[in-house]
């Protein structure tokens, strides 16, 4: 069974997805909708709709293979939950991707040097989101 607890949602599943796992976090309910209803035909897709419950999943998840964060998210932001997990060994390796409306270039820079492999601007092709995902997950 892959219920975390009560307060976070049960991954979404496809049987026909492979066995690696993407968590989603963006507050933005239609936009993390679209990203969920994308990636589920490939992965099984956690959802997240702050960067306290992003975090809450990772902490209690078996695997995470892919991070697909909003930079802008509420409580904690997708940069100090980046930041945060590569103070961890246990998810210092987690490959993460930013998505972003209106980050600056140094904004950016900064999310790369903590180990961000890409970065999404808003609005996005769910093509580019979806092989974007796949180029992260194929270099693990």
């Amino acid at each position: 069974m892959h219920r975390v607890n009560s307060m976070v949602p049960p991954p979404i599943i496809n049987a026909m997805a492979t066995t690696r796992f993407v968590l989603v976090a963006d507050d933005d309910e239609p936009v993390r909708r679209l990203m969920v209803r994308a990636l589920r035909t490939l992965y099984t897709v956690w959802e997240a709709t702050d960067g306290e419950q992003a975090l809450s999943i990772l902490n209690r998840a078996q695997s995470v293979d892919c991070l697909v964060v909003n930079m802008e998210l509420p409580l904690i932001t997708g940069m100090a939950l980046t930041k945060q997990l590569r103070g961890d060994v246990r998810f210092k390796t987690i490959p993460v991707v930013f998505l972003t409306g209106s980050a600056s270039a140094g904004q950016i820079a900064e999310g790369v040097s903590v180990g961000v492999r890409h970065v999404i601007r808003k609005p996005f092709k769910v093509k580019d989101l979806v092989d974007t995902v796949g180029r992260v997950i194929r270099k693990m």
